[in-house]
């Protein structure tokens, strides 16, 4: 298994007019969808079997995945990504089906983020396809698409984990009781270390915490990297988030051996209660 990641959305800076939807309202609320927050989510119509989101680049620009963040896909029945690719708005002109692969990721808290990897291809109209079976309303937080991701060498070590917090207002009362208002979570965050990595993998370790500026810019995380061959639900996973990491460090264990800081990597905040 390989990491990889992405700081360049190729959506990032597009009008809300660039985003065309089927089955859904061509409004503002389409800004949601490039706004780099996954609080804000554009709804869908409650529509039976299929709605579409259609992206416009401008121009052909090399695409090897897109990811679906904050949706509630995986509460469908029977939920499933197309994701399509063309040369013209109608998508009837080099029309490409760069994914099909059935079923979408339903275990928590992988349920919510989703990352469709494919064979990079250059196209400058994409649309997502989203299916399921009878009638259901669909809202996603955010999309983005990437080009070619950065893909680590070396992956981490036993000892690194995950975790999830809630985040409230709580008040303790003279009488013992308390009282907790929830304000938004669970919030997930991967907690990754490494070890006996050479110069060249340390390398690529400051590269991923310069790409991101520490706590600056939101990255996309993708924990499976294997683009194209794999239809599993774990190829599915991804975080939307920032790495929690303002400063950057390494030890030297031996002639060539180092040891980098541990990572953190937070998921960007939902909706409230989400």
């Amino acid at each position: 298994m390989a990491y990889a990641y992405a700081t360049t959305n190729l959506l990032a800076g597009l009008a809300a007019a660039s985003f065309t939807p089927t089955g859904g309202p061509s409004d503002a609320t389409r800004s949601y969808l490039n706004d780099s927050r996954m609080d804000k989510r554009y709804a869908f119509n409650a529509t039976a079997s299929t709605v579409t989101m259609a992206f416009d680049l401008g121009s052909a620009q090399t695409v090897a995945g897109v990811a679906v963040l904050n949706s509630n896909i995986a509460s469908a029945v029977a939920g499933l990504f197309v994701l399509q690719g063309a040369t013209d708005a109608a998508f009837t002109a080099g029309l490409t089906t760069a994914y099909s692969r059935g079923s979408v990721n339903v275990v928590a808290p992988r349920n919510k983020d989703h990352v469709i990897q494919i064979v990079a291809v250059s196209k400058r109209y994409w649309r997502v396809v989203f299916q399921w079976t009878g009638t259901f309303t669909l809202s996603v937080g955010e999309f983005f698409l990437y080009g070619a991701p950065t893909v680590l060498t070396r992956g981490s070590v036993y000892g690194s984990g995950e975790s999830e917090e809630y985040f409230d207002v709580a008040n303790e009362m003279m009488y013992g009781d308390s009282r907790a208002y929830l304000l938004g979570g669970p919030r997930r965050s991967k907690h990754l270390r490494f070890s006996d990595f050479s110069a060249t993998d340390k390398a690529e370790h400051r590269a991923l915490w310069g790409a991101t500026r520490g706590r600056v810019t939101p990255l996309l995380w993708i924990e499976k990297y294997d683009a194209f061959t794999d239809s599993s639900d774990e190829a599915q996973e991804c975080i939307f988030g920032r790495l929690w990491n303002p400063s950057w460090q390494w030890t030297q264990d031996d002639y060539g051996v180092y040891q980098p800081s541990e990572l953190e990597i937070r998921s960007l905040g939902r909706e409230v209660g989400a």
